[in-house]
């Protein structure tokens, strides 16, 4: 049988004063209050989960947003760390054009964070050297060995996040359009169409600058409106993921959760914007692939009882696809016609 919470809580001296609850928009997180008031969150997780271990790397970063900072070990069946006060930015203005320009400039920190990761086992071998008797870890971080490994070992990680970034794709693309035909949604969607596009085009999977790595989950459920104007970034789950794959994530969740009237022409602005001065395509393939990857997960969550869009967001979010498709079949077309010129 595996350790409750209160034993679990106990094991790092947090006397739970207060029966837990599940925290919204959560259904693996409790908020823990104990007997000296202090308020805590444990989410569940799988020992062999490497997020927590990363998030305690966060700290010789720096980075310039909240974030959850681990009491508990990696291996633990908790992620134990103090509340973070703030307010859940899905029951707020997620869709505002400051905020949205707040949230994209906060992805721009996590991608710059995520490329900085292999660098903290160097800064927190800095922070040793400082103390009595290892002065010597000074000169053995600045050799040539010790740097040319250092450079190796960080592009057998870029190799290895695109390989990962480009199997998860295709084993979730099949998956995916499975789920929206047998559900009946999209009946109009060129799924083969943006199947073959995907399988014919390697370059989304590459990151622009350091890594692909990142929050695979960045959308207002996760995101704190928080006291002073920061913001605080919560449901950290680290994995590569194709480029752009965090902004997409973001806009397509609130398209389908929008309270605006023209929520379509809404979001398919934030794409033209986006699409307009490089990357177009990587841009229009990764927004189609948030639109599916989102309506397909409504389709499973249909079964259990959980959030469904409206059916204008449905078709809404399926014109949009549709209009991904063919502006990609129309650059493909101009790239040969050039190419026979």
């Amino acid at each position: 049988m595996g350790e409750s919470l209160t034993d679990f809580c106990k094991r790092y001296r947090v006397e739970i004063g207060e029966e837990p609850r599940l925290l919204p928009h959560s259904s693996r997180s409790w908020l823990v209050t104990d007997t000296a008031g202090k308020r805590w969150v444990a989410k569940a997780k799988e020992p062999e989960e490497t997020t927590p271990e990363r998030l305690k790397n966060f700290a010789v970063l720096y980075p310039p947003f909240l974030y959850p900072q681990p009491a508990s070990q990696p291996y633990d069946p908790y992620l134990l760390y103090p509340y973070i006060e703030g307010t859940v930015l899905a029951d707020g203005p997620f869709e505002e054009g400051e905020i949205i320009d707040q949230v994209v400039e906060i992805i721009g920190r996590v991608q710059a964070l995520m490329r900085s990761l292999n660098l903290a086992p160097h800064y927190q071998q800095t922070l040793r050297s400082r103390e009595p008797g290892q002065e010597g870890l000074t000169e053995s971080r600045f050799s040539l060995g010790w740097l040319q490994a250092m450079n190796d070992q960080q592009k057998r990680g870029r190799h290895r996040e695109i390989a990962e970034s480009l199997q998860w794709t295709e084993a979730r693309l099949q998956e995916w359009c499975s789920a929206v035909q047998s559900r009946g949604v999209w009946t109009q969607a060129p799924l083969a169409a943006y199947r073959e596009q995907i399988q014919k085009n390697f370059s989304m999977h590459v990151p622009v600058v350091g890594s692909n790595l990142c929050h695979n989950a960045i959308q207002p459920e996760h995101l704190l409106l928080c006291p002073g104007g920061q913001m605080g970034v919560l449901g950290w789950h680290i994995e590569p993921r194709p480029r752009f794959y965090m902004v997409y994530t973001y806009l397509v969740w609130s398209l389908l959760h929008s309270r605006r009237a023209d929520g379509k022409k809404y979001y398919q602005a934030f794409l033209a914007k986006n699409s307009n001065t490089s990357f177009y395509e990587e841009h229009h393939r990764v927004f189609a692939l948030c639109l599916l990857e989102q309506v397909a997960r409504s389709c499973r969550d249909q079964a259990t009882g959980g959030f469904q869009p409206r059916e204008q967001r449905l078709e809404e979010a399926e014109q949009l696809f549709r209009e991904c498709v063919e502006n990609l079949a129309k650059q493909e077309k101009k790239a040969a016609e050039f190419m026979q010129s």
